[in-house]
């Protein structure tokens, strides 16, 4: 049977250093798997951003299209009723013209009848 001798002061120092070692290795491990967990979250959270994004961005493109059909209808309005108030305007000369030469007759006539009755 073999005979177990106790460790020599070098062997125990060595295990101490292997044993301090081994923590820090643990500890690493732990601080490594704690970024990897923070790292896959964000890029979860950019994934889910980014999927969210897309529907988003159709719906803007729909309302855009809808705004630019609006002001196109909005400017063919917009051109008619330029137009009507241009003939208004043209309408409201002619009688503006037309009260202004029934005017003058009446001047005429009034005066022809002052210069009568005189």
């Amino acid at each position: 049977m073999p005979v177990v001798q106790p460790p020599s002061i070098y062997e125990v120092g060595v295990i101490e250093d292997l044993s301090t070692r081994l923590g820090n290795l643990e500890y690493r491990h732990r601080q490594l798997v704690k970024k990897v967990i923070q790292v896959s979250d964000a890029k979860v959270a950019a994934g889910v951003s980014i999927r969210e994004i897309g529907p988003r961005g159709f719906a803007i493109e729909g309302q855009v299209q809808v705004m630019a059909s609006q002001m196109v209808r909005a400017t063919d309005r917009f051109g008619q009723v330029g137009a009507q108030v241009e003939q208004g305007q043209q309408t409201a000369t002619q009688r503006d013209e037309v009260i202004a030469g029934l005017t003058l007759q009446v001047q005429a006539v009034v005066q022809q009848r002052d210069t009568q009755i005189q």
